[in-house]
C-alpha cells in the first residue's frame, strides 16, 4: 500500500456500524457503486450492503480509486467488464432450476472419487 497505513489504529465507530453501501449513500456516492462492486464484490471480498463502511474503506482508498479510473479510461473503448445485476447467486439459483438439479446442502463427505486418475 505504499505510504498508506493499511488499517487505522482506532477504527471510526460509525464506520463499523453502517454498510459501505450506507456510507456511499449518506455521502451522495452512489455512483461510484458500479466502479465499487468491480473492485471489491465482484472479487469475492464481500457484498457493499453486508461489510462495514470501515472494512470497505481500509482497501479502497482514493488513490486506489484514481489509479483505477485513470488506468482504464478511454472514451472510445466499449466496457470490457460486466457485472451480474442480481448477483452470481441468482445465476447459480437459475442453472439449479433450469437443469432441474437436485443439490443437497450440508452433506457430509465420506469419501473422494476421482476419474481417470
Amino acid at each position: 500500500m505504499g505510504s498508506q497505513t493499511p488499517m487505522p489504529l482506532n477504527p471510526p465507530e460509525e464506520l463499523r456500524n453502517k454498510t459501505f453501501y450506507e456510507f456511499l449513500n449518506e455521502n451522495g456516492l452512489l455512483s461510484l457503486v458500479g466502479m465499487m462492486q468491480y473492485i471489491y464484490s465482484v472479487q469475492g471480498y464481500g457484498v457493499m450492503t453486508n461489510i462495514p463502511a470501515y472494512y470497505g474503506l481500509t482497501w479502497i482508498t482514493p488513490i486506489v480509486i484514481q489509479t483505477i479510473l485513470l488506468d482504464n479510461f478511454d472514451p472510445e473503448e466499449i466496457p470490457v467488464v460486466t457485472a451480474l445485476s442480481k448477483g452470481w447467486g441468482a445465476l447459480w439459483d437459475q442453472i439449479v432450476t433450469q437443469g432441474e438439479l437436485n443439490i443437497t446442502y450440508l452433506a457430509k463427505a465420506t469419501s473422494i472419487r476421482r476419474l481417470n486418475s
